[in-house]
């Protein structure tokens, strides 16, 4: 009775094992089938080796960290943090994500009812060196030549020379370390996005959680803004066949990109049905 019982449940672990593998590989063809809905490529400034690699083995898989960011004009200098808002996530476009934003906001309650709102799955638009990069390059640029300029004006202060030193930093770290993705829309509708951001090398279009935050307490005139929770893919798996030029930077003890060094590798991606990456190639870059 015992060894009926025994065997019994085996088989049934071994379906459970079956079952869940033919529904993952179902996942994956499907993801895989059609047109690739974005095909973007991205370097080690947005997809960044992790840091640590399991037994330093070849083995051992890579998993890479898509790094992003939210365009916020007033303030260009700092990767996305959970608790900064994105100033284009307002009233209205939480609106139209489908937040309930018609509770006023200037009740002795607001900050309670709007604290309770659950974070919301929506597409989100994210741009690879494109425009918004290119402000935010200008605007360090800008800031740069004004630190000269004062720096030149007062060349007897600590202080001055300081900042140009900030900036000067800042602009070399922009050009050459911190990432080019940025999160620049988001709606509802796939179709909708994909007609408006229609170079699918250029926009990614994937799915992400948006939060709804209320700031009343300490301002005059209470508001809502957005703040992009996460992405729903957070990492990128590289497949053995494609991690030859990755295992041989982790050989070294010290592989992770030194600040200011300029990317080393160039992963070619493909998003499949399911708003979901994967690896088409790895490139080695030339150092520069």
């Amino acid at each position: 009775m015992i060894t009926i019982t025994n065997k019994r449940t085996l088989l049934l672990g071994l379906g459970i094992i079956i079952l869940s593998n033919a529904v993952a590989l179902g996942g994956v063809i499907y993801n895989r089938s059609g047109e690739p809905t974005s095909r973007p490529s991205l370097t080690e400034r947005e997809l960044s080796l992790p840091y640590s690699y399991g037994f330093a083995s070849e083995n051992s898989g890579i998993s890479l960290k898509l790094n992003w960011r939210v365009f916020d004009s007033k303030s260009t200098t700092n990767y996305y943090s959970y608790w900064n808002p994105a100033q284009w996530l307002d009233t209205v476009k939480l609106g139209s994500l489908g937040f309930d934003v018609s509770y006023p906001l200037d009740k002795s309650d607001s900050s309670d009812y709007y604290q309770k709102t659950l974070s919301r799955e929506v597409f989100l638009v994210l741009e690879n060196d494109g425009a918004v990069y290119q402000t935010v390059l200008q605007t360090k640029r800008d800031k740069l030549a004004e630190a000269q300029r004062l720096a030149h004006q007062n060349s007897d202060k600590v202080e001055f020379k300081n900042r140009l030193k900030t900036a000067t930093d800042g602009l070399e770290a922009e050009q050459k370390e911190n990432s080019r993705l940025f999160v620049i829309d988001a709606g509802l509708d796939y179709e909708s996005l994909r007609k408006q951001y229609s170079d699918n090398r250029l926009y990614l279009i994937v799915k992400g959680q948006v939060l709804l935050r209320y700031y009343g307490s300490y301002h005059k005139s209470p508001y809502l803004r957005g703040t992009i929770k996460q992405l729903s893919v957070t990492n990128v798996n590289i497949p053995l066949q494609h991690a030859r030029v990755l295992t041989s930077l982790m050989q070294d003890k010290s592989y992770r990109r030194g600040r200011k060094q300029p990317p080393r590798y160039e992963v070619s991606l493909q998003y499949g049905q399911r708003y979901e990456p994967w690896v088409m190639n790895v490139t080695e870059l030339q150092k520069q």
